[in-house]
C-alpha cells in the first residue's frame, strides 16, 4: 500500500497473529515428526532384539536392511534378491 513501509506491515496485529500461528503450526509438526521418528526407531530396536533372540546374531544384510528402513518401503524383511 502506498505510504506504508515494510516495518509498518510487520508491526500490525494481523501480521503478528499470522506469524504466531505459523510458528505454532511449525512447532506442532516438528513435535509430531519427532514422535513418529522415535516410535519407528523403537520399533526397529524391538524388532532387532526379537529377531536376535529368536534366530541368534543377524546376518550383516539383515542389520543393514533394518537400519536403512527398507522394510517400510517394500513391506518386506526378506533376504535380498539376486541383482539387488
Amino acid at each position: 500500500m502506498p505510504g506504508i513501509t515494510d516495518i509498518d506491515h510487520k508491526q500490525t496485529r494481523f501480521y503478528q497473529d499470522v506469524l504466531a500461528e505459523g510458528r505454532q503450526e511449525g512447532r506442532q509438526e516438528g513435535r509430531q515428526e519427532g514422535q513418529t521418528e522415535g516410535r519407528q526407531a523403537e520399533a526397529i530396536r524391538l524388532l532387532r532384539s526379537l529377531l536376535t533372540r529368536r534366530f541368534g546374531p543377524l546376518p550383516h544384510w539383515a542389520g543393514q536392511h533394518l537400519s536403512q528402513g527398507h522394510h517400510r518401503a517394500t513391506g518386506s524383511l526378506g533376504a535380498p534378491r539376486a541383482g539387488r
